[in-house]
């Protein structure tokens, strides 16, 4: 195996450590590829404006040749799929919170086109996503319902309120509320039940007008917390508010955002 000696670290590497150069000796530059990414690192930290420059214009030349580097990636996955999955999946673990936070930026700019190609997508191939998941769940009975176990023990109140809005789309009430506001709602008591006045471990989801009259809703402006002996005693029989003006207030703001995000 061909060796050369690198002229910084001076050690000898093999060729491979070092990058491709069709004028140096053996094909390949004089500087290993630590060596000069060390370098290449502390040169723009130490000169920001050459570092933004440089970003420009690979940026122009990346558009300019656009298609030549799809096709050139295109056909390197194409000839070495594993190698291309195993960098994927270090990336991605490397890179979490990074790509979490693009995508999360990403989809509430484009929240419409997504929505419209995920309609899309699922009209043109519902049966075949069907049979998918049918046959996943199937096969992984014991595995989902593990997971969804674990899931409620760790996020009980959300899920509760994930019930409840399921209950009331049952009795046919317009709107939702989100465990952000619930919690948000209940912060603004502190712990003291709004009906009795008493100090409270936890409280329970009432509606002002109740579920099972005509002219309700479930959104957040219908939705109070109270302690269970209140809860149970106010019933279905009447509608009472023992909210604060400013709890209100608060709500009928929540609400105004709300459905002007889903307008969005």
């Amino acid at each position: 195996m061909i060796e050369k000696k690198c002229k910084v670290c001076q050690e000898l590497l093999p060729l491979s450590a070092f990058a491709r150069h069709p004028n140096c000796k053996y094909g390949v530059t004089s500087t290993c590829k630590n060596c000069f990414n060390a370098w290449h690192k502390e040169y723009f930290r130490t000169n920001p404006d050459k570092k933004e420059k440089k970003r420009q214009t690979d940026k122009r030349y990346h558009r300019e040749h656009i298609e030549e580097h799809n096709a050139r990636n295109r056909r390197y996955r194409q000839e070495n799929p594993e190698q291309s999955r195993q960098a994927g999946i270090e990336y991605r673990l490397k890179n979490l919170d990074k790509l979490k936070e693009y995508f999360k930026n990403y989809y509430q700019k484009n929240r419409r086109k997504k929505i419209a190609d995920a309609s899309k997508y699922y009209q043109q191939n519902k049966s075949t996503r069907d049979n998918y998941l049918k046959k996943y769940r199937q096969e992984n009975r014991d595995k989902l319902r593990e997971k969804t176990r674990e899931l409620k023990r760790a996020n009980k109140e959300r899920y509760k309120i994930y019930g409840l809005n399921y209950l009331a789309r049952k009795n046919n009430a317009d709107g939702f509320y989100t465990i952000e506001q619930w919690m948000t709602l209940c912060d603004s008591f502190n712990s003291i039940c709004p009906g009795c006045n008493k100090q409270v471990e936890s409280f329970q989801v009432d509606h002002i007008v109740p579920l099972t009259w005509e002219g309700t809703s479930n959104w957040i402006t219908n939705v109070q917390p109270l302690c269970k002996p209140c809860n149970t005693g106010k019933g279905n029989h009447r509608a009472t508010d023992y909210r604060h003006k400013y709890v209100k207030a608060w709500a009928k703001e929540q609400l105004y955002w709300q459905k002007v995000s889903m307008t969005l």
